[in-house]
């Protein structure tokens, strides 16, 4: 763990923050917020009651045989393929 080394004086909060932050910056998690966990769990919440939502009945077919066509096409052997 890094700490702070200097010959000026330190406020011992401004320095017990600033140790506090380095650490979490080298382990990659800090303290926890309280704020954005309450929100996160809300969120999580809402999320969960919430119903998925429905296709309507909406008819696929043709969206899925223009794609299984164009792939079969763009497959051929001597069709041009897009370079990346």
């Amino acid at each position: 763990m890094r700490t702070i080394e200097h010959d000026h004086p330190v406020d011992p909060d401004v320095r017990a923050v600033v140790e506090s932050r380095l650490m979490a910056i080298e382990t990659e998690y800090g303290q926890p917020l309280p704020v954005i966990n309450a929100f996160i769990a809300e969120e999580l919440m809402r999320l969960e009651s919430a119903s998925p939502p429905g296709t309507g009945g909406t008819d696929f077919s043709v969206l899925d045989r223009l794609l299984m066509e164009t792939v079969l096409r763009l497959d051929a052997p001597g069709t041009k393929t897009l370079s990346p």
